[in-house]
Order: C-alpha cells, then sequence, then structure tokens
C-alpha cells in the first residue's frame, strides 16, 4: 500500500511539472525524465540523512530559489 501511494504521489507531480511545460509535449517528455531523475538521485544521496537536517536544509533552499526569483522578476520587470 505504502509503495502504491509513493508511485501515486510521483505520477501526480511529474503531471503537474508536465502541464507547466505543455506547449510543447517533447520539452515536457524531456522536463519529466530529467525530474524523475533528478528525484531519484536526490533520493539516494540522502538516505541517512536525519530529518531534522533535511528539513533545515530544504527551507534554506527554498529560501534561496525564492530570493532569486522575486530578484529575477525585479530585473526583468515581472509584477
Amino acid at each position: 500500500m505504502i509503495e502504491l501511494a509513493h508511485w501515486y504521489e510521483t505520477v501526480f507531480l511529474l503531471g503537474l511539472f508536465w502541464l507547466y511545460f505543455a506547449w510543447s509535449p517533447v520539452v515536457a517528455a524531456i522536463a519529466v525524465v530529467i525530474i524523475y531523475l533528478a528525484e531519484i538521485f536526490i533520493d539516494n544521496a540522502t538516505a541517512r540523512v536525519k530529518w531534522g537536517f533535511a528539513l533545515r536544509s530544504i527551507w534554506a533552499v527554498t529560501l534561496v530559489l525564492s530570493a532569486l526569483n522575486i530578484a529575477v522578476l525585479q530585473y526583468f520587470g515581472g509584477y
């Protein structure tokens, strides 16, 4: 049952990424494959990381990427 839930989550999230690149099915397929391989790599690379460290590190990554996103939007005149 847990494995089924994991596959459901994976397919659902990859479907969302597919919709982001829906303007080109070829680009969408390439992006989904790259994202899936990145997910496998991250999962294998952090197999023995404690949950507290993982939570702190993902929040750090989120804050840095959010600041970068805001800076890019400001630079290119986004809303």
